[in-house]
């Protein structure tokens, strides 16, 4: 059954004082404020039940947001043109554990590649195919016309294409 969840609540240091007794009032309180710091959390109250709290870089707070919509969650899927650009290259975000499948197509080639992303090593199929582990630096791994270059940066997979290629990917 769920539990309607309550507002968040301050808890005062005397409630956590070690003579001061446990009550349901500050049990409740630690659960539900728990629910509106913790990322990740699904949202009971409200009407879609596929809401998870994420932060806000821009207002710098945290907002309520469709799983569908946040790149990088287990079982997501994205579709696009990689950048041609070094400078602005495009954008995966990481999930610790998981394998991303990412297929790049043009008129005439194919590519895939899959990252572990618990190491983050590559196998890569096209015409350059290869393996190895993504670092700070890009590399060449798939070289399907124009090649897609790829590295690790901080908590993202950059890659970036000598010529426009769709891309698709999923998280497993």
């Amino acid at each position: 059954m769920a539990t309607t969840v309550g507002n968040f609540s301050a808890i005062d240091d005397t409630e956590v004082d070690a003579e001061s007794p446990i009550t349901e009032t500050l049990v409740t309180r630690l659960r539900d404020n728990s629910y509106w710091i913790d990322p990740a959390t699904t949202r009971t109250t409200a009407t879609s039940n596929t809401l998870v709290l994420t932060p806000n870089q821009t207002a710098g707070t945290t907002q309520w947001q469709e799983v569908g919509d946040i790149a990088g969650v287990d079982g997501t899927k994205g579709s696009g043109t990689a950048s041609v650009l070094i400078g602005t290259p495009t954008q995966v975000a990481i999930v610790t554990g998981k394998k991303i499948h990412i297929t790049f197509s043009d008129a005439t080639d194919t590519g895939v590649v899959i990252v572990d992303a618990s190491d983050d090593t590559y196998v890569a199929t096209g015409s350059n195919n290869g393996s190895g582990t993504l670092t700070g630096s890009f590399v060449n791994i798939v070289g399907i016309n124009g090649s897609v270059n790829w590295r690790k940066n901080g908590s993202n997979y950059e890659f970036y294409c000598g010529n426009a290629l769709n891309f698709a990917y999923i998280w497993l």
